[in-house]
């Protein structure tokens, strides 16, 4: 191209400067990407045991967690300007292992109206008995502990988590150690 030919080209206007060198930009959808994917990598282990302590069963664990974090891919520019995004994604989780939870309830009763004796095959046990005594719980109590537990969450975090009142964590805490000692025949509940 010639000199008279590229200024004629920035006179009609078609010539764009070229990029600049320099850092992507915050609002790049390559960075969101990458942002969601460091999220997803350092949340999805968290999520997942709260699932499979909740449903018994990991494949549907499994998907409940895929479920939470499609949720917040498709949300991401709102989750990720959220004040706790590891907050919601477990609350979204919880929300959608409840709805699973009474989903099978439903099924089961429609079942036992149906044909009662499709329900005597007894299902393996493949958890300890500890975990079998925390899905006995009652399922705020369950969820308490698990959050506790497992993910190692203070107090005020499963509080935020589950939009409770810090008393009432700490109560469901408390009731809930109360009935691991008892089922699990331990002194004073000092093993949980």
């Amino acid at each position: 191209m010639t000199a008279l030919d590229s200024n004629r080209v920035r006179q009609q206007g078609s010539v764009r400067p070229a990029p600049a060198r320099h850092a992507e930009p915050v609002t790049s959808p390559h960075v969101t990407v990458r942002q969601f994917d460091a999220f997803y990598r350092s949340e999805y282990r968290g999520v997942l045991a709260i699932m499979a302590g909740l449903v018994r069963n990991r494949a549907v664990a499994e998907e409940l967690t895929q479920d939470a974090f499609l949720r917040a891919h498709s949300r991401w520019s709102t989750v990720s300007s959220h004040p706790n995004p590891e907050a919601w994604i477990r609350r979204v989780a919880i929300n959608l292992s409840m709805s699973w939870l009474r989903r099978r309830r439903a099924e089961a009763r429609s079942l036992l109206r149906l044909k009662p004796q499709a329900l005597l095959v007894e299902l393996p046990e493949s958890s300890a008995d500890w975990w079998a005594a925390v899905r006995a719980l009652p399922m705020r109590q369950a969820q308490c502990v698990l959050l506790h537990y497992v993910e190692d969450m203070a107090v005020k975090d499963i509080a935020g988590v589950l939009v409770l009142a810090e008393g009432t964590v700490k109560t469901h805490l408390f009731l809930a150690r109360k009935a691991l000692a008892e089922s699990l025949n331990l002194e004073d509940g000092e093993s949980t």
